[in-house]
């Protein structure tokens, strides 16, 4: 349907799973997609599966990187009209195996870098734009070894709330997108060991009504809802994409 067409998107962490699934889906609607990503390997990849896709290679975590980044965006779109801030931090610890550089690594990517990513591509965003900050349907409730996570992905949620309130009067949009258990290569990011993956995988079906994990395409489905017009009178709002995992 190219409900997309004639826009400009950019993805943070774009490369794989959620993140390339939603860049597919954005460049099969007419946007123009620009993805960044860490890896080298993943930006080459993503590359050679979607030649369309415009890559940059930023780390979603360093602040000199954030700071660059708007004016390598302005160089590559000039204007943007959907933003999806999907780059995060994604590390598991039983809380008394947390340490105080783990805490920082989790929270500087997942609040500091992305309110300040947010705040930089800012004035680059039309006057009917669409701003989605991936959180996590983590954050409703509890779960072990997810506790700097879940908090980080509750710190940003409540960020999205006040932005929707500042920007809305410039067009901007703000809404929040909280998957649940989706198969990603996410899990093997966690930084636990294979025996506690295993553990959190098999908790997490056991509590999905649904029945199974969901796919990034689901997710970039909803993402998509958010980014047009079909959506034109939501704001500040979330979405959980969880099969009913933290809600039934």
């Amino acid at each position: 349907m190219e409900r997309l067409l004639g826009k400009s998107a950019v993805i943070t962490g774009g490369t794989t799973g959620i993140g390339l699934a939603t860049a597919k889906l954005f460049l099969e609607e007419g946007a123009r997609v620009l993805v960044t990503g860490r890896n080298e390997d993943n930006l080459r990849a993503a590359k050679e599966s979607l030649p369309e896709l415009i890559t940059v290679q930023s780390d979603a975590g360093d602040m000199n990187a954030v700071r660059e980044f708007p004016d390598r965006v302005k160089a590559e779109l000039g204007t943007i009209d959907v933003v999806f801030l999907n780059a995060g931090a994604a590390k598991l610890a039983m809380a008394e195996e947390i340490t105080e550089s783990l805490y920082d690594t989790v929270f500087n990517i997942n609040v500091k870098c992305l309110f300040f990513t947010a705040q930089g591509l800012f004035p680059l965003m039309t006057n009917e734009s669409s701003l989605i900050i991936n959180s996590s349907a983590i954050r409703h409730m509890g779960a072990p070894t997810a506790s700097i996570y879940a908090a980080s992905k509750a710190a940003s949620h409540a960020m999205a709330k006040s932005l929707a309130h500042e920007w809305i009067g410039r067009g901007v949009r703000v809404n929040v997108i909280s998957p649940g258990p989706i198969k990603t290569p996410m899990y093997g990011k966690f930084g636990l060991t294979e025996e506690q993956v295993e553990g959190f995988v098999e908790g997490a079906m056991a509590q999905t009504p649904i029945g199974r994990f969901g796919r990034p395409e689901e997710v970039a489905e909803t993402t998509l809802f958010l980014a047009t017009n079909a959506s034109s009178y939501i704001v500040g709002e979330e979405i959980v994409v969880d099969g009913g995992w933290a809600g039934l």
